[in-house]
């Protein structure tokens, strides 16, 4: 599956300015969106998923610093770095440009070594911390999910499989925003004597999810592990047994 290439917004009122960038850019892989003014600026975000916003400081209307402050004061914007493109020199500017919130700052005339570089150093700072909150939203989704199971378990009605196939469905659908979310999961279910278990393999082929039984045959796909109960796996957790 192809990554989407990261997505810049480059917001500048010179024409030239854009296409300045935009010869830097997109060779390099990146999709580069532009604007001409502030206001265009947040109504993109506003439509569109950015990675990043390269700002001219001095722009008609509402200028740099004020469009970086409603950015940052957006909390569905406020992780997007926002770096500010100025020929503004003095120590005064550099201060307003950090109490709006922006995370760097290229100076006019920029070196187009110098704005890969800054571009690529926090694309991976955006991605770990995109991570970081991905796994704890994933952590609170999962105690909340754990806690109404608990608080609605009836002994008498509970079907194991049942709740199993409802719990992978919760999973997948839970993390479907997600580039990383998981694709196999695996999942042993014990028989109704206890004498044996079975395995079943949970698999998101477009947008199904399709369950089916692991067989100890050849050419089936087993666990190098087989101590859990559930796995969440990459392929490099699957072996190819022959």
């Amino acid at each position: 599956m192809l990554m989407p290439r990261p997505k810049i917004l480059c917001v500048d009122d010179e024409p030239a300015n854009l296409r300045l960038l935009d010869a830097i850019l997109a060779p390099c892989g990146y999709e580069v969106v532009k604007a001409a003014d502030g206001k265009e600026a947040l109504e993109v975000i506003g439509e569109q998923k950015v990675d990043m916003v390269l700002l001219d400081v001095i722009l008609p209307g509402i200028n740099g610093f004020e469009v970086c402050r409603k950015i940052k004061e957006n909390e569905s914007w406020r992780m997007i770095p926002v770096v500010l493109i100025t020929g503004l020199r003095s120590k005064e500017d550099r201060i307003r440009g950090i109490e709006a919130g922006a995370e760097d700052f290229i100076s006019k005339p920029y070196d187009s070594g110098e704005v890969l570089a800054r571009i690529r150093m926090l694309l991976k700072m955006k991605d770990l911390n995109d991570r970081l909150r991905a796994a704890y939203d994933g952590m609170n989704n999962l105690t909340q999910y754990g806690e109404h199971i608990v608080n609605t378990f009836d002994p008498l009605r509970f079907d194991f499989e049942d709740n199993i196939d409802k719990t992978i469905s919760y999973l997948i659908r839970e993390s479907e925003e997600q580039t990383d979310r998981p694709r196999i999961i695996i999942v042993r279910s014990m028989t109704a004597d206890g004498a044996a278990s079975r395995w079943f393999k949970y698999e998101v082929i477009g947008n199904s999810l399709q369950k089916s039984l692991l067989e100890n045959a050849a050419g089936c796909l087993v666990l190098k592990d087989e101590a859990a109960a559930l796995k969440v796996l990459n392929k490099s957790d699957l072996v190819l047994r022959v």
